[in-house]
């Protein structure tokens, strides 16, 4: 964020000048020149950015959608809230762990591309999964198959004895 001068907008406003032609010397924009010279317009524009930043976190879940949204930059139909909302049931949990997340807690969880959009997945409802969030940061950019194969490996290397046999991705071929 670039910084102005504030004592010589203000001197200039009291030389009488307009905002606009403040504004023009300084080289800053006629916002800025009101946030220095107009009392009380600071309180208003953080009361504004407040607001904003409440309407934002007041329906984390819709944030959300518009970050998972955003991320792909386009791809595919972006699901709507309504339809999101649909899909989760009373009990929200992740889609890999089982474990029940707490929606208003929007630092818990996040929203998946179960086939990251690397990988040529897209924004549509399918391809959207609920997630914890220290999971999701976990699984990165791999397919559920693939981060699956990785924490079996981890388990077994750690010592652990793993049930289920790992299976290879699906995109890898057996040789």
């Amino acid at each position: 964020m670039k910084k102005y001068d504030s004592t010589r907008i203000k001197a200039l406003f009291k030389a009488e000048k307009t905002h606009k032609e403040i504004a023009s010397k300084v080289g800053c924009s006629i916002r800025t020149v009101e946030y220095h010279c107009c009392p009380n317009s600071k309180d208003k524009i953080c009361d504004r950015m407040r607001r904003r930043y409440k309407a934002m976190t007041r329906d984390s879940l819709r944030h959300k959608l518009y970050q998972f949204v955003w991320k792909a930059k386009g791809k595919g139909q972006p699901p709507n809230l309504e339809s999101v909302k649909s899909i989760l049931n009373a009990q929200p949990a992740c889609y890999l762990t089982g474990n029940a997340l707490n929606l208003n807690d929007s630092q818990a969880y996040s929203l998946d591309h179960k086939v990251p959009v690397s990988r040529k997945g897209d924004c549509s409802i399918v391809n959207l999964g609920l997630c914890r969030a220290d999971v999701n940061r976990a699984k990165a950019d791999k397919t559920p198959d693939e981060f699956i194969a990785l924490c079996a490996e981890v388990l077994r290397y750690a010592g652990f004895k793993v049930e289920c046999p790992s299976r290879p991705p699906k995109h890898v071929e057996r040789s």
